[in-house]
């Protein structure tokens, strides 16, 4: 199972940072980035939040972090996100497929 949010984010805090600015840096700046974990933030709605967890999903994937990518698609998914079908297709999390990945989004 991926590990824990906070563990995930302290391992990677540098390369989280990054993400993190990356993910929530929308064009008219409307999220807010917290201090220190992924569910810090304030946005506007749901979806932009959604939004900015699966971006970051996408980005530690690309990377190869894939306990941080886990991570990150259990909190878009806790958050609401709906569509797995997007999830199971996106060449972004291809790298995460398996049986993790599988299991994540069996809920």
């Amino acid at each position: 199972m991926p590990l824990s949010l906070a563990t995930t984010l302290q391992q990677h805090l540098e390369f989280g940072k990054a993400a993190r600015e990356a993910a929530f840096a929308p064009a008219d700046a409307s999220c807010k980035g917290g201090a220190g974990t992924v569910r810090e933030v304030s946005c506007p709605s749901d979806g932009e939040e959604q939004a900015a967890l699966y971006n970051m999903a996408c980005s530690y994937a690309q990377l190869g972090q894939r306990e941080a990518a886990l991570t990150c698609l259990e909190a878009v998914l806790e958050a609401g996100f709906t569509d797995i079908g997007a999830l199971r297709q996106d060449p972004d999390l291809e790298g995460l497929r398996g049986r993790p990945f599988d299991e994540l989004l069996g809920r």
